[in-house]
């Protein structure tokens, strides 16, 4: 992926941008008739003309999947087609703006409640609600600055991209970055718990630090940072009254994290593909078998 600032706003590009939107808004904004979409649609060329800083990510093929518009320090416009949604696109592209031009305030939908969770983690804080949107339509608008506190950790913690000093073939998780539901699953009770688990670049892309969150259940944080000497990587688990230590190597196809108080207790990453991965938590037995207490199935954020 690749982040630029365009010059030439030429009407192929506008198109390309065009239909990323029409893809964000389809996805996202549920509360629009198809009708009031395509009335919206007829403006959005102009904007993306007249907007002062138009900046766009691209895919490996160099085609925009993704844009921004900024004008002084707000942010007018953030848009990622459907299918890029939860790679931390977003959080590149608004890490750019941040950095580059200082962001510091917003309006977003409040019927769009994942944008408001995505800005939130970004250290955005609502400080006022309208009940009507800027063309007087019946869509509340929530209007959001970012709290200084929070944007200095969140600066100073998130990492945009893997540390070049951090070998490739080392690189267990980068494929996680990122945002997906999850189902827990108790195999000795058959109970199916639901929820979220994200992951990060920190510490100057050379640690993965994530968020699991299982409501009513549990919600925890990991550090997983790269070891250079051992080539592997020491992992630290906690939630509220409880801090779990690992170790985590490559064996075969897995990436196995294993107690470093009792080899017997595994965490095992047993596949993670672009859009979907399997983690097991294992208790190896006095015979050597594997026996799995609970598997966890992952699938990206769209």
């Amino acid at each position: 992926m690749k982040i630029i600032e365009v010059k030439d706003r030429n009407s192929s590009l506008i198109e390309q941008l065009l239909s990323v939107w029409e893809s964000a808004v389809k996805a996202t904004h549920l509360f629009l008739s198809e009708a009031e979409i395509e009335d919206i649609k007829k403006y959005v060329p102009q904007a993306l003309s007249e907007i002062p800083h138009l900046i766009i990510i691209e895919n490996d093929d160099q085609v925009p999947v993704g844009f921004m518009g900024i004008a002084e320090q707000h942010l007018e416009m953030l848009f990622l087609s459907d299918e890029e949604r939860g790679r931390g696109l977003g959080r590149a592209l608004l890490t750019y703006g941040i950095e580059q031009y200082s962001i510091d305030d917003l309006a977003v939908n409040e019927q769009n409640p994942l944008a408001k969770g995505f800005y939130e983690h970004m250290g955005f804080e609502v400080y006022k609600r309208t009940e009507k949107d800027e063309q007087g339509n019946p869509y509340p608008l929530l209007y959001m600055r970012r709290n200084a506190s929070k944007k200095n950790f969140i600066e100073a913690l998130t990492s945009e991209r893997k540390n070049k000093e951090l070998p490739e073939e080392c690189n267990f998780f980068g494929k996680l970055i990122g945002s997906w539901k999850i189902d827990y699953i108790d195999n000795t009770t058959s109970v199916v718990r639901k929820g979220e688990w994200h992951f990060s670049w920190v510490l100057e892309g050379m640690a993965i630090q994530d968020v699991i969150v299982l409501p009513g259940f549990e919600y925890g944080t990991t550090l997983r940072v790269f070891n250079p000497d051992t080539r592997g990587w020491d992992v630290a688990y906690c939630f509220t009254g409880k801090i779990m230590r690992f170790e985590a190597r490559k064996q075969g196809d897995r990436i196995v994290l294993t107690n470093t108080e009792d080899d017997r207790r595994k965490w095992v990453f047993a596949k993670i593909e672009d859009k979907r991965f399997h983690w097991q938590d294992v208790v190896v037995k006095d015979d050597g078998k594997w026996h799995v207490n609970f598997d966890l199935y992952a699938e990206r954020m769209e």
